[in-house]
């Protein structure tokens, strides 16, 4: 069976989200050869999920759910205060694909949260687990205990043990807190083949891979900055800022000369509150694109799927 992802097109400068997954010619397609087994995950496919016009629309239920995660993580870093922005040049979509921000985006970051946060410090340790070419074959060792460390975490947190009781109410998961580790153990970490190699949910979201010129996926603050403070990502400008900057838009090269022309971060979250948002997305939403707001902030929530188990990408812009 072929998925295919969601990248970008790129034609004369102009940068284009393509809504179809049907285009034969982009980065990659996916091939499944192992089905994840429903009932032994708890997913109960049953259920009613919260179907509407969310193109149109905002998802009034999950905007609820998703604020009152938000203003529960106790983990999150706050703005102007534990991280300080320097956004610097705005990029139109037309513009050339060159430095226009001499300067990094981060100022700084108040990187004693990463120490003293559990989940932050578990998630850190994964992000160096993986090989960025996404043709490259994989092999999984010490990952596997370090990836249980990350969810045994997860668990232990305010915002995971709120999606957990959510997703029962929806009648979406059953079973007990271990049984919804589990499921985030094989939603997350499970490995599906793309094309000559393999890849996962966290990896192509969370770490980022390569294809070709473009760097693909790295939906995610606390591996770009890191990137960045190595001097492995040199930031170009920004495309698009919402209220407090909590997500952005932007444009950046890797060491590797892989371009980015667009790709959307939440700055200052904490690993359970994307994870969170991700999943409860993945299993409730019919749609690709789900509109919500958190903290005052319109968000789409694009998320794709290989199979009604298997996540493709999910990220919010």
């Amino acid at each position: 069976m072929r998925v295919f992802g969601t990248e970008y097109l790129y034609k004369h400068r102009q940068t284009m989200t393509i809504l179809s997954s049907s285009f034969e010619n982009l980065h990659s397609f996916r091939i499944i050869h192992d089905v994840l087994e429903p009932v032994r995950l708890g997913f109960n496919f049953n259920s009613k999920v919260l179907d509407h016009n969310e193109q149109h629309g905002e998802n009034k239920e999950l905007s609820k759910f998703y604020t009152k995660l938000y203003k529960a993580d106790e983990n999150k870093l706050r703005p102007g205060i534990d991280y300080k922005l320097n956004l610097q040049e705005h990029i139109d979509q037309y513009d050339p694909f060159i430095d226009l921000s001499p300067d990094p985006l981060f100022k700084y970051v108040n990187e004693d949260t990463f120490k003293t946060r559990p989940t932050f410090s578990k998630f850190i340790t994964l992000l160096d687990n993986y090989d960025p070419e996404v043709d490259m074959t994989e092999i999984v060792t010490e990952e596997d205990r370090e990836e249980d460390d990350f969810i045994n975490e997860l668990l232990k947190t305010k915002i995971m043990k709120m999606t957990y009781d959510f997703l029962v109410e929806k009648q979406k998961i059953s079973g007990g807190i271990d049984d919804f580790g589990k499921l985030l153990k094989d939603l997350w970490f499970k490995r599906y083949k793309l094309r000559r190699g393999d890849s996962s949910a966290f990896e192509h979201i969370f770490v980022g891979e390569h294809k070709g010129s473009k760097m693909l996926g790295l939906h995610n603050w606390i591996q770009f900055y890191l990137k960045e403070k190595k001097k492995e990502i040199n930031y170009y400008g920004w495309k698009k800022s919402t209220l407090h900057e909590h997500l952005i838009t932007i444009e950046y090269l890797d060491e590797n000369k892989y371009r980015k022309p667009m790709g959307s971060v939440f700055v200052g979250s904490s690993p359970e509150f994307d994870i969170a948002i991700y999943t409860v997305t993945f299993l409730l939403s019919a749609r690709r694109c789900t509109t919500v707001k958190i903290d005052g902030c319109e968000i789409q929530i694009i998320c794709e799927k290989l199979t009604p188990t298997e996540m493709s990408t999910c990220y919010m812009t």
